[in-house]
C-alpha cells in the first residue's frame, strides 16, 4: 500500500530543510556569542575574560541592539537548510547501505537495526560530507558573525574572500571542521541510540508509559550535549583558523 512506503529522498530533504530554518532561527543568537567569545579569547589569550557570556551580550546588545544577536542570520539560514537536508539526505542514504551490509553479512538472521558502530560510522560520514559541501557557507557565516570585518552583505563578505584567498579561501578551516564534525555526528548517532534504547528498557522494567517524544527529545539532548563537549576543541581551531 502507498501509505506504508518510506518517506522517500524527497521527503528527507524537506525535512531537513524545515528543521535546519527553524533552529536556525531560534539558536543563531548562541552560535553569535559563540563566535564572539572564541573570537576574544583569541585577541586576549593570556587573561581570560571573566563572565564572557555576560560580556558578549553586553557588548553585542550596547553596539548593535539586541536584534544585533541575530546578525549572521542570512548566511546561517543559507548554509544550514541545505546543510540540513544534505545531512538527512546521505544519513538515509548512507544507513540502507550498511543495513544491506549487515543483513548480506549475517546472512539468514535479518536486522532492521544498525549495531552501535555502524550507526557511528553512519553520523560520522553523513556529517562529514555534508559539511564539506557546505564549507564556504560556514566560513560566510563565521565572518558575518564576527565584530573584526564590516562587510556590506554576503556578497560583499563573498568578493573580499575571494579576493584575498581565491577558491582555497572559502574552504579555510576545512580541516578541522571535518574533525569535528565526524567525530560529532558519530558521537551523537552513538549516544543517541544507545541513550533511547537504556530510555525504553527503564520505561518497560519500571511499567512507566513513556511518550516517543519524550523519548527521542531527552536522547537528542543528552546526546548533543555530550558530544558538543566531547569536540568542543575542534571547533575552536575552526574558528580561529577562519578569523
Amino acid at each position: 500500500m502507498a501509505g506504508d512506503k518510506k518517506p522517500g529522498s524527497a521527503m528527507h530533504l524537506g525535512a531537513g530543510a524545515l528543521s535546519g530554518v527553524t533552529s536556525c532561527v531560534l539558536l543563531q543568537p548562541f552560535d553569535l556569542l559563540k563566535t564572539r567569545i572564541q573570537q576574544s579569547h583569541a585577541q586576549s589569550a593570556t587573561s581570560p575574560t571573566k563572565n564572557p557570556v555576560v560580556k558578549a551580550i553586553r557588548s553585542v546588545v550596547t553596539t548593535e541592539g539586541v536584534l544585533g544577536l541575530w546578525r549572521g542570520t542570512v548566511p546561517s539560514l543559507l548554509r544550514n537548510a541545505p546543510g540540513t537536508s544534505l545531512y538527512f539526505y546521505f544519513l538515509n542514504h548512507t544507513k540502507n547501505m550498511c543495513l544491506a551490509l549487515e543483513n548480506r553479512i549475517s546472512g539468514n538472521v535479518p536486522r532492521t537495526k544498525l549495531s552501535s558502530m555502524s550507526n557511528m560510522a553512519v553520523g560520522a560520514s553523513s556529517r562529514a560530507m555534508a559539511g564539506f559541501l557546505l564549507m564556504p557557507g560556514t566560513l560566510l557565516k563565521v565572518h558575518c558573525e564576527s565584530s573584526l570585518y564590516k562587510y556590506a552583505g554576503i556578497m560583499g563578505a563573498a568578493k573580499e574572500i575571494w579576493r584575498s584567498g581565491g577558491l582555497r579561501g572559502f574552504f579555510v578551516g576545512a580541516v578541522p571542521t571535518a574533525i569535528r564534525d565526524a567525530p560529532y555526528a558519530g558521537l551523537y548517532m552513538l549516544m543517541y541510540e544507545a541513550i533511547k534504547s537504556k530510555e525504553r528498557d527503564f520505561a518497560l522494567k519500571r511499567s512507566v508509559d513513556l511518550a516517543e517524544t519524550t523519548v527521542t527529545m531527552v536522547a537528542g539532548v543528552l546526546a548533543g550535549l555530550s558530544a558538543s563537549y566531547l569536540t568542543q576543541p575542534f571547533d575552536l581551531v575552526k574558528t580561529r583558523m577562519q578569523l
